[in-house]
C-alpha cells in the first residue's frame, strides 16, 4: 500500500471528513481492518480567515497549481460532473460569505500577470522571501512572463501542463537592456558592484540588446548576447 498525501480542509471539521471518507474506501476495497497510510497537514483556520478578509486568499489555488505537475481540481467543476451524470439539473449551494460572493467560485477567476506581480511584490517583503529583492526584477518578470505564456498555451491545449525545471539541468536568466550596463566591452548586471568576468569567446558586433546568463548541471556559468547588426546579402552561386 501506498503512502498518500493529503492536505487537510480550512477547517478541522472538513479535514476529518476527509480522513473519514479515505479510509472508509480503503477498507471497502481491502476489508479486514485496513486503514489509509496517509500523512496528513493540516492548517490553522485563524491564519486563512485573516487572508480571507484582506481579500488575498484565493491566489493559493494559482499559487499551488504552478507548484505541482499535477492537475488542480476545482470543486465546481467536480460537482457539476457528478450533477450531470446524475441528470440534476437544479441544486442548491449553502456556504459562507466567501464562498458565495468571491469570483474564484463564481466565475473561476484565476490570476494573471498583473496578480502574480503584485503578489511577487508583497514576497519581497516577507521574512522568508526577502532574498527575491536582492536580485533585479527585470529577470523576475521575465519568469513571471513565461510562466503565464506556458499557462496560456496549456489552457488553449497546445501544450502540456507547465512544470518547473530540475535543478540538474541548465538554469538560465535572461537581462533586458534596462538590466544590464555594457561599457568597455564589460557588462555589469543590475544590483552587481563589479562586472562579470567573462572569457569571450569572440568580441561583440555591437552593444548587445539582451543577455543571458546560464549555468549547467556541472556548475559552469555561460553568458549569451544578443546584438543587433547590419548584414549584407550574399551573392547567389550557381552550383
Amino acid at each position: 500500500m501506498k503512502t498518500i498525501g493529503l492536505i487537510g480542509g480550512m477547517s478541522w471539521e472538513s479535514t476529518q471528513t476527509y480522513y473519514r471518507l479515505v479510509n472508509q474506501h480503503v477498507r471497502t476495497a481491502l476489508g479486514g481492518l485496513h486503514s489509509a497510510r496517509v500523512v496528513l497537514y493540516s492548517a490553522d483556520f485563524a491564519e486563512i480567515e485573516a487572508l480571507q478578509h484582506q481579500g488575498n486568499w484565493q491566489a493559493t489555488a494559482e499559487i499551488l497549481a504552478a507548484a505541482v505537475s499535477i492537475p488542480l481540481l476545482h470543486i465546481a467543476d467536480a460537482t457539476a460532473q457528478v450533477l450531470q451524470r446524475q441528470g440534476i439539473a437544479c441544486v442548491g449551494l449553502l456556504g459562507t460569505r466567501f464562498t458565495m460572493e468571491q469570483a474564484f467560485y463564481q466565475r473561476q477567476e484565476k490570476i494573471g500577470y498583473n496578480d502574480a506581480s503584485a503578489f511577487l511584490t508583497q514576497l519581497k517583503k516577507q521574512p522568508d522571501t526577502a532574498f527575491l529583492a536582492e536580485v533585479s526584477s527585470v529577470p523576475l518578470q521575465q519568469c513571471l512572463r513565461h510562466q503565464q505564456s506556458a499557462f496560456k498555451h496549456f489552457f488553449a491545449k497546445r501544450a502540456r501542463y507547465p512544470s518547473f525545471k530540475s535543478k540538474k539541468h541548465r538554469q538560465s536568466a535572461t537581462f533586458a537592456s534596462s538590466a544590464f550596463s555594457y561599457r568597455d566591452g564589460q557588462i555589469t548586471l543590475a544590483k552587481c558592484r563589479e562586472p562579470l568576468n567573462i572569457r569571450w569567446s569572440r568580441d561583440l558586433p555591437a552593444a548587445p540588446s539582451t543577455v543571458t546568463v546560464s549555468k549547467d548541471a556541472a556548475g559552469r556559468y555561460f553568458i549569451s548576447c544578443l546584438c543587433k547588426v547590419d548584414t549584407e546579402a550574399l551573392p547567389i552561386t550557381f552550383k
